[in-house]
């Protein structure tokens, strides 16, 4: 006794259409509560449709052919601009709603040609090379916008997702053939061959999820990155006058520190420090205080080359770090800061000029690293402090008896 095709198809159909569900449940899921992008929806909708399509394929020779037939290459056809769709919101594409909104035409129109079709014309083989001929349409703009992208991007995961529609697109070819050659033929006529058809486009179907369920995890993973690396950028930066805090300064300046003694280059280093800075936090309150801070950091900024680094250690005290500088070029930028500063604008309701001190130090033997290069710094720092203030105060060697005082 002979097992009935029929029921075998339409069994392996229903398996295929569950699995198609599971698909759409997992994607569901991580819809609902993962990070996801614009077009992760129509992707989540798609394996669903997918399985409503192969559930009424099942049913050919059951029920009527315009269930059979019609509905399931009219879902197919909505899956694949579904998917169209989705990747048109998630690249982002220029005019990407115009976009939508055409593709969107688009569906209405095949959709309606293809409904009118199938009342006019009484032969299921036209109907099927009709909507397979449709659906690669909307393969052939996936696979060019996919493969512009790629070639961009250079993500393997779009590269993925290439092959994977090249597959879908390729069953359509070849469904068209077959469709074209054998025009006499059921379609439920040879199990094997419907099993083979239906197995290739499960599995195309199915790579195009993963697919795009990676394309969706590796952009989340790159945007985890970025924000690390800004929340790292934050906590080296100081809020209220955007120069890098002490943590910033020394990381970054160690290393410039470091490499300019490997490769015997002058360094040097500027120590500022607001005159009287108490006075105006006790007389005019924080908020001008703040004011005053965001203005000296402006115009320390104004004096300094691209690759010089400047930071705020704490409190009114700066720190400059001038790579491949020498004594020389260092005074040139000490004296700019200094008179910048004395020339800040007075609209804050200070009664005074704001001015600063500067202590300057230079990289060799006695000072080798950043941690001696601020000591000494700061040695020179409170040389003009005690020598009148609105000064800069040079220190060539580690010892204190060799200051020059300008």
């Amino acid at each position: 006794m002979t097992a009935n095709p029929t029921f075998s198809v339409l069994t392996y159909f229903i398996m295929t259409s569950a699995l198609h569900v599971g698909v759409f449940a997992l994607m569901l899921y991580i819809y609902r509560t993962q990070k996801t992008y614009p077009g992760f929806g129509q992707w989540t909708l798609s394996p669903l449709i997918q399985a409503a399509a192969f559930i009424t394929y099942g049913l050919y020779g059951i029920t009527h052919p315009i269930i059979s037939t019609l509905v399931p290459d009219l879902l197919f056809i909505l899956s694949s601009a579904l998917r169209l769709e989705g990747f048109l919101l998630f690249f982002d594409v220029r005019s990407s709603k115009k976009l939508v909104e055409m593709v969107r035409a688009l569906l209405l129109v095949l959709s309606g040609l293809f409904a009118t079709a199938f009342t006019a014309i009484d032969n299921a083989h036209t109907i099927i090379l009709i909507s397979s001929c449709m659906v690669l349409i909307f393969q052939a703009l996936i696979i060019t916008l996919l493969t512009v992208h790629a070639i961009r991007s250079s993500e393997s995961a779009v590269w993925f997702l290439v092959g994977c529609h090249g597959l879908v697109a390729t069953l359509c070819i070849l469904r068209i053939l077959n469709v074209s050659v054998y025009e006499g033929a059921s379609l439920a006529s040879s199990s094997v061959h419907m099993a083979s058809a239906i197995t290739l486009a499960s599995v195309a179907s199915l790579l195009v999820s993963v697919g795009v369920t990676i394309l969706n995890n590796s952009r989340a993973h790159k945007d985890l990155a970025l924000l690390h690396r800004e929340m790292e950028g934050l906590a080296s930066i100081d809020p209220l006058t955007g120069l890098r805090n002490r943590r910033g300064f020394m990381q970054v300046g160690e290393a410039v520190v470091t490499l300019a003694a490997r490769h015997d280059k002058p360094v040097s280093l500027l120590m500022c420090d607001i005159d009287h800075f108490k006075n105006v936090n006790d007389t005019f309150g924080h908020d001008v205080g703040d004011r005053v801070l965001e203005a000296v950091a402006f115009a320390i900024q104004s004096g300094l080359r691209e690759n010089d680094i400047a930071g705020r250690l704490g409190g009114e005290e700066f720190a400059i770090l001038l790579g491949d500088t020498d004594i020389s070029g260092a005074e040139t930028v000490a004296e700019h800061i200094r008179d910048a500063v004395s020339r800040i604008d007075q609209p804050l309701g200070l009664s005074s000029t704001v001015t600063v001190s500067i202590g300057i130090a230079d990289r060799h033997e006695g000072a080798p690293d950043l941690k001696s290069l601020l000591r000494l710094a700061d040695e020179a720092l409170y040389k003009a402090k005690h020598s009148g203030r609105n000064r800069w105060v040079l220190m060539p060697s580690p010892d204190p008896a060799q200051f020059i005082a300008k």
